[in-house]
């Protein structure tokens, strides 16, 4: 049996030449629907006729290539992170534009099954060999601003310089909006940059593997707790985890899993937050990452944030040099000699950052209540890059 989820999260880099991508914030849109084949006279509908011919965005690769569009320098096989979205140079004759891919699932998938979200006309690519028309009569070489702002109402944003002068039509979010670029020698429309991330009406939901990613059955277990508190080695409740540790090697353990609400899915390459392991009526706050290129469950993911407190649990957690909760600040401070770390101090509390390794961000949180004086919170964060899954 398999699951399907359909999600827009946040968007990842694609590889490809001349290329850049920005994060997608996941919100969603609505955009005016037409018909393919007449034009809307709303701005938002994401149309534009190039050459006389109405383009719909998004819409799928194999749509927008049998219109006469080929991929320049990169091969239809490339491969896009699960949503995200990226610019490609394409060809239309001798016509170049760059054109924004999206893949709105769940999987990794290559180009040729991702969307097309979006098109840069641009008047230095086109060389006065191709048109193109908005909704509500704007033509390319032929509007002017004042007929733009008639046609559509004030733009949502203006950027003024000696090079152009940019119109914005943002729908809703930074991630949908047309941009239309004024000549300041002509004072007419020269260029059109169109983008909708929009969820299309015919996606089709991924299929979510049961089967178990290489990545976990490449987890092994410390052996020991050793003595070095940047190693993010744990033990809990008598055995040895070193974070991110794939989330079954706690089920294994007899430890439950415990969604909160929480999709039960984990896109590839995606992060899933608000978990609970649960056991003996404890519970531990966890984070979790798929590392796979495709959606996977819960399961089937790692955990990178282990946070937890003596107030949620009795079971004890264990660092090397005995730090573990009730320890004493004095004790906690002998046992970090030698050992780098951050401390900040705050009315009621201490906090320890211990840096795992040398990542800025990632390693243990230990949180001392002063007037109690003693550990009351352990926390473990380390999320590395695939190629230092396992250092």
């Amino acid at each position: 049996m398999k699951k399907r989820l359909c999600i827009l999260a946040a968007a990842f880099c694609l590889a490809a030449t001349p290329v850049f991508a920005q994060e997608n914030s996941g919100d969603t849109i609505e955009a005016t629907a037409a018909t393919a084949e007449e034009m809307s006279d709303d701005i938002y509908s994401f149309q534009v006729k190039i050459d006389g011919e109405l383009y719909q965005f998004p819409m799928k690769y194999e749509e927008f290539a049998a219109k006469g569009w080929n991929l320049d320098g990169i091969s239809s096989e490339e491969q896009l992170s699960p949503n995200s979205y990226g610019l490609v140079s394409m060809k239309y004759g001798r016509i170049s534009a760059s054109v924004t891919f999206m893949n709105f699932g769940i999987n990794t998938k290559p180009l040729s099954e991702c969307y097309v979200a979006g098109i840069d006309l641009d008047e230095y690519y086109m060389q006065d060999q191709m048109s193109f028309e908005l909704p509500n009569g704007i033509v390319y070489g032929v509007s002017t601003q004042e007929d733009v702002e008639n046609a559509y109402g004030p733009a949502s944003d203006i950027y003024e310089s000696e090079y152009y002068t940019e119109l914005t039509y943002e729908a809703g979010d930074f991630y949908s909006r047309i941009e239309i670029y004024i000549s300041p020698e002509t004072n007419k429309v020269n260029r059109v940059n169109i983008r909708s991330l929009t969820t299309p009406e015919d996606l089709e939901e991924d299929e979510v593997s049961e089967e178990v990613p290489e990545f976990v059955t490449q987890y092994q277990a410390p052996t020991e707790l050793g003595d070095d508190l940047s190693s993010c080695i744990a033990e809990i409740d008598g055995k040895l985890y070193k974070i991110p540790a794939p989330v079954s090697a706690f089920l294994e353990n007899g430890w439950k899993l415990s969604y909160n609400g929480n999709s039960e899915v984990i896109a590839g390459r995606d992060t899933g937050y608000g978990y609970y392991l649960t056991k003996d009526n404890q519970k531990f706050g966890i984070s979790v990452r798929n590392y796979d290129d495709n959606a996977t469950t819960v399961e089937n993911c790692f955990v990178t944030e282990i946070y937890n407190d003596n107030f949620s649990t009795v079971i004890p957690v264990n660092l090397q040099k005995g730090v573990t909760f009730n320890m004493n600040t004095a004790d906690l401070e002998s046992a970090l000699e030698g050992t780098l770390y951050e401390k900040e101090e705050y009315s009621t509390l201490n906090s320890y950052f211990i840096p795992s390794y040398d990542e800025q961000y990632h390693g243990i949180t230990i949180t001392v209540d002063k007037e109690e004086d003693k550990i009351i919170k352990i926390s473990i964060e380390h999320s590395p890059n695939t190629e230092n899954l396992f250092d």
